[in-house]
């Protein structure tokens, strides 16, 4: 099932690959684009499977890219999602960071060196 990496919407069609500017009917976002490639993982080189790809500035639009072939399966969860998640665990773990018994991070300067100061006794 090949599906909109925005939306989810199944792209429903004969084609191999989506035309250059074609988009979701449903969101509007472009099918032919790098997050619905199945080549596209932010953990590679220049964010593709694929050596020697052009540099793509916004995965999300759409690109002349020769190498694309439409991801198959489930919706990808976007880099925000996963972005939020991790801080949600995070937070779950360590707490929120106004309530946590850790150590006090200072904010300003000033703050960390009268924390530095009071740390080795000095006023």
């Amino acid at each position: 099932m090949r599906v909109c990496h925005k939306c989810g919407t199944e792209w429903v069609t004969e084609k191999i690959r989506p035309h250059f500017k074609e988009y979701c009917e449903t969101c509007s976002a472009y099918l032919h684009c790098c997050k619905n490639c199945k080549f596209y993982d932010t953990s590679a080189p220049n964010q593709c499977y694929i050596p020697n790809t052009e540099t793509v500035a916004d995965r999300n639009k759409m690109n002349y890219c020769d190498e694309f072939e439409f991801r198959d399966g489930a919706r990808v969860v976007s880099d925000d999602a996963r972005h939020d998640a991790a801080m949600k665990e995070a937070k779950a773990l360590w707490g929120d960071e106004d309530t946590h018994d850790g150590p006090v991070i200072p904010r300003k300067v000033d703050e960390a060196k009268d924390a530095f100061d009071g740390l080795f006794g000095k006023d």
